[in-house]
């Protein structure tokens, strides 16, 4: 029941004794103004992590504000809790299956993502959204890095959704394609997705917790031949449709619960 915060932010100007204009680059409004009811001054926490505390729903903070040149924690800045032998040994590891922590996605074999339409539907085609100057050229990016990557392809398809440019909480955008038409037609699965409650039972004895974090999950299970046309979409800068599942189709989340669900079963087995 806690409040939630966000920051830390930059305060760029007192409008009053209790008011002030607040920069926030990284949410829709880079800029508010916010009282101070809804404010924490922020903290250093540990010598290498700053918090910042701000109540919902404004999400901006004032007084002590860290630099923002300073960079978010990665795997090594952890090793200096670790003794030399253990720094050691997790840089060869680390160095020894570099791929696995590559930021480009890989294909899984476990599966495929299949998009069943509902009898007699008929390909649905939408003029694409406006967008602004700054979304516009990192759209131009991405696009150029998704079809580098093979993830997307140039195509004629007779389908054609439109594409959102969606901020991520670490202030950079994400390509997402508005399949709410597509959706509509799509028969549902009903493959269940797991319990959080379930997920606590399971991992509150612990001791120890390990978080994995795929590089785009979805963009690992490939779209079958027949659902790829389905999936074309529209920019801007051309039509295209997606070789691997996108977020936003309607059981996207079910195949990949699907997917991880066989490859668990996969692993007790091999053990």
């Amino acid at each position: 029941m806690q409040a939630k915060f966000h920051g830390p932010y930059v305060a760029e100007q007192q409008l009053g004794p209790v008011d002030y204009v607040v920069s926030t680059p990284d949410r829709r409004k880079t800029k508010r103004v916010c009282n101070v009811n809804v404010v924490k001054a922020c903290h250093e926490r540990y010598s290498r992590l700053v918090t910042c505390v701000l109540t919902e729903p404004v999400t901006v903070a004032h007084e002590t504000v860290p630099d923002e040149t300073t960079a978010s924690p990665t795997v090594f800045d952890a090793l200096s809790e670790l003794s030399s032998e253990e720094e050691a040994e997790l840089k060869v590891i680390l160095t020894e299956f570099a791929d696995v922590f590559s930021d480009k996605p890989g294909k899984t074999t476990l599966g495929v993502h299949h998009i069943e339409l509902l009898p007699n539907t008929q390909p649905i085609r939408s003029d694409p959204y406006g967008l602004h100057a700054e979304k516009r050229e990192f759209l131009s990016k991405d696009l150029d890095d998704l079809l580098q990557q093979g993830i997307i392809e140039e195509c004629e398809s007779p389908w054609a959704s439109p594409i959102v440019m969606v901020p991520k909480s670490d202030g950079t955008l994400r390509l997402c394609t508005d399949f709410r038409k597509v959706n509509a037609v799509t028969v549902p699965d009903p493959f269940p997705l797991p319990r959080v409650e379930d997920l606590l039972d399971r991992v509150g004895q612990a001791r120890y917790l390990t978080k994995l974090d795929m590089t785009r999950g979805y963009s690992q299970v490939p779209l079958d031949e027949e659902s790829i046309p389905m999936s074309a979409f529209v920019t801007p800068f051309g039509h295209f449709q997606w070789r691997y599942t996108p977020f936003g189709l309607r059981n996207a989340p079910a195949t990949f619960s699907r997917i991880t669900q066989n490859m668990a079963r996969i692993e007790d087995e091999t053990g």
